[in-house]
């Protein structure tokens, strides 16, 4: 069966959703049940994590990645570093 997909990949948050076989679009809850997903990343002692756990980890975390949509237009000329990789 093929599926049209739909990614909102926001700012702040990301979404998920497909269209049924009626047409009716339905949103795919992420690993903890919500239907949206902070579009945050961090990584501390080498282990990454992304959405809630992130956003939760980021007055801690080694390194937190957040609000990278702004510099998107920039791809060729913004970088991070992270875990020694960039």
């Amino acid at each position: 069966m093929i599926y049209d997909i739909g990614i909102d990949l926001g700012t702040t948050y990301s979404c998920l959703s497909i269209m049924n076989a009626t047409g009716t679009p339905i949103v795919v809850k992420n690993n903890q049940e919500h239907d949206t997903t902070p579009s945050v990343i961090s990584y501390d002692n080498g282990e990454f994590c992304v959405g809630e756990i992130a956003k939760d980890q980021a007055g801690f975390a080694e390194v937190v990645v957040e609000a990278v949509k702004r510099n998107m237009s920039e791809a060729d000329t913004w970088r991070i570093n992270i875990g020694g990789v960039e």
